[in-house]
């Protein structure tokens, strides 16, 4: 089968839950045989480079596109012409089976279609609630709270509007309007899906409740956005195994047993992830310092400034005694990582997680977690192996990680169960199977009939861009 992939971002450029999933699949598509090309939006300039499978030495094609107007991120952007017609001319050249579009974002709303019009079926894996907001994480600026509101001019435009640029230059009405035809495009790419992969039921609940799916479509399918980790693949081996000794608590990567925290005295936690508003960092730090003593903490951040100036307020507030930033982190070295030589790792995102990988992550460290409890955290958190706090709360938190360090506290049987779930997960085979079932579903059906593009809708477009663009330079966003 000859499959294009599409995604905003490709590694090494860009790392992220996404971005390392699709590599992934194309490593597991290459492997089983299958012809791949990728087809991958970029911050920088364009160009071409080839992604090779280890085992095979088998290839896939990756091209990088480029777009050249200013924000091109902004909601307001979302279709680009021009990456269309780049789209076109790959789907073109390569003639794919089937297309399967990971995200719109930074390349074009309208590439389902775009493949329809070449006759060629898609499929669709939702990662995150961009569908059902311009901002993506469906987290309200003013208040940074997980939000609930459907998507319309009332509340969006004003809670898009506090990330900025400021778009002086659209006019209100204007905005009314890029809205609804932004909702309205992505509703048709939905429709002229194949199949559509969503990676838990609770981000599929989240997108049935606001509109971008039907309850019952029996397109929709759970599929984790990668297979689970192993500890191998994390860096570890023999020397890292976890598995208690004196206590039948695990031990950290280095293979040296943690012994349970009360036992050492102190609590370390390790809070891995992008620093950024929305990842919840601040939370930690706001229920480390509600313990007052009470609980000897030791905190370990590891994760790229995605937000610099959040990252500093972090790094500002922060205890530098009991308190360390590592930065950016490559998963191939994990197991070694001081982040994962800890009691516990702490995931406090303010957002309704849609999957949450780093938790596949812990599980393979057998490393238990204390997670918010709402999206796919929570759902996946009654699996066992981790507790789970008040989302946004951090006197839940504290509350949460109090219990953790106390004696005969629950540490050493969430390890354990975290350790069990780890082993037990989804093989890569399995992972694999479930995939390519849905590309062939794809493959098989019949391709949506769809209109041809007017002469006129491509260079309207380009000139709202344009015009975009011409604002910027004239004014200046705020």
């Amino acid at each position: 089968m000859k499959v294009l992939l599409v995604v905003h971002g490709f590694p090494p450029e860009l790392v992220g839950g996404t971005e390392d999933s699709v590599q992934r699949e194309a490593l597991e598509l290459l492997a089983a045989g299958d012809d791949v090309c990728v087809f991958a939006g970029t911050f920088a300039e364009g160009g071409e480079s080839e992604l090779v499978e280890p085992t095979t030495g088998r290839r896939a094609r990756v091209v990088r596109v480029a777009r050249a107007d200013l924000f091109a991120d902004h909601w307001h952007k979302t279709l680009a012409p021009a990456v269309t017609r780049s789209f076109v001319r790959l789907v073109r050249e390569f003639r794919p089976h089937v297309v399967h579009v990971h995200h719109w974002i930074r390349l074009s709303r309208d590439l389902v279609l775009a493949a329809a019009r070449e006759r060629v079926p898609a499929v669709v894996s939702l990662h995150d609630a961009w569908t059902t907001c311009p901002l993506a994480f469906r987290v309200e600026t003013e208040h940074a709270t997980a939000c609930d509101a459907p998507v319309g001019p009332h509340p969006c435009l004003a809670c898009a509007a506090r990330i900025g640029p400021r778009t002086r230059w659209v006019k209100r009405e204007q905005e009314f309007i890029l809205l609804a035809e932004r909702q309205s495009a992505l509703a048709r790419e939905l429709a002229l899906a194949r199949c559509i992969f969503v990676p838990t039921l609770a981000h599929r609940g989240l997108l049935e409740r606001h509109g971008a799916l039907t309850r019952g479509d029996a397109r929709v399918r759970v599929l984790a956005p990668r297979p689970a980790p192993t500890l191998a693949e994390l860096g570890g081996g023999a020397g890292h195994e976890r598995g208690g000794e004196s206590g039948g608590a695990p031990g950290g990567p280095r293979g040296s047993p943690r012994r349970a925290p009360a036992e050492e005295g102190r609590l370390v936690l390790g809070v891995p992830g992008h620093l950024m508003p929305h990842k919840g960092q601040d939370l930690v730090l706001d229920a480390c310092a509600r313990l007052g003593g009470e609980v000897d903490v030791e905190l370990r951040f590891a994760g790229a400034d995605a937000e610099p100036n959040f990252a500093q307020r972090l790094r500002e507030r922060a205890d530098p005694a009991r308190t360390r930033f590592f930065g950016g982190y490559t998963r191939t070295a994990l197991a070694s990582h001081p982040v994962s030589d800890v009691h516990a790792w702490v995931l406090a995102s303010r957002a309704r997680e849609s999957y949450g990988l780093v938790l596949d992550e812990a599980r393979a460290l057998g490393l238990p977690c204390v997670v918010a409890d709402h999206g796919a955290l929570g759902e996946r958190a009654r699996e066992g192996g981790a507790s789970r706090f008040v989302p946004g709360d951090a006197a839940d938190l504290a509350r949460a990680l109090t219990e953790l360090a106390r004696a005969n506290g629950p540490w050493a049987g969430l390890a354990t169960r975290a350790a069990e779930l780890g082993r037990g997960a989804q093989t890569a085979g399995a992972w694999r199977a479930a995939l390519q079932s849905g590309l062939e579903l794809a493959r098989e059906s019949a391709v949506p009939e769809v209109r041809a593009e007017e002469w006129f809708e491509a260079r309207v477009a380009q000139a709202f861009l344009d015009a975009w663009d011409d604002g910027v330079r004239r004014g200046g966003p705020a």
